[in-house]
């Protein structure tokens, strides 16, 4: 019985993902695409828009730059990033890039377009 559970434990502990597994925000922007939105709201409706919507089930965190955002975040609780939204602004309007993993691409890219 006592290693039926530590098989259990073992198999629970391997299923979680490690700091060394998940991607960074550096390897985030590595694999960022070239901007795929475009808006003419300023960036703090973007910021604020963008990050209710995707709110769940992610916890979104910004880094603010003079003529830029990034928005990202990962599972509550959890160490992986699993979205980057970075949005430029070029003058005239904002762009947006956006990478998120396959299976919430779907909900990344309603939550944006919901803010255009």
């Amino acid at each position: 019985m006592n290693r039926s559970i530590l098989l259990l434990v073992s198999l629970a502990l391997a299923a979680i993902p490690t700091a060394a597994s998940a991607d960074s925000v550096q390897d985030m922007l590595r694999k960022l695409p070239p901007p795929a939105f475009t808006s003419k709201h300023n960036m703090d409706a973007l910021e604020y828009c963008i990050g209710v919507g995707v709110s769940e089930p992610y916890m979104p965190t910004v880094l603010r730059g003079e003529d830029r955002r990034l928005i990202y975040g990962g599972i509550m609780g959890g160490a992986a990033i699993g979205f980057l939204v970075a949005i430029v602004d070029t003058g005239e309007e904002r762009t947006l890039a956006v990478r998120s993993y396959k299976g919430d691409n779907e909900k990344i890219d309603r939550a944006i377009r919901a803010c255009l």
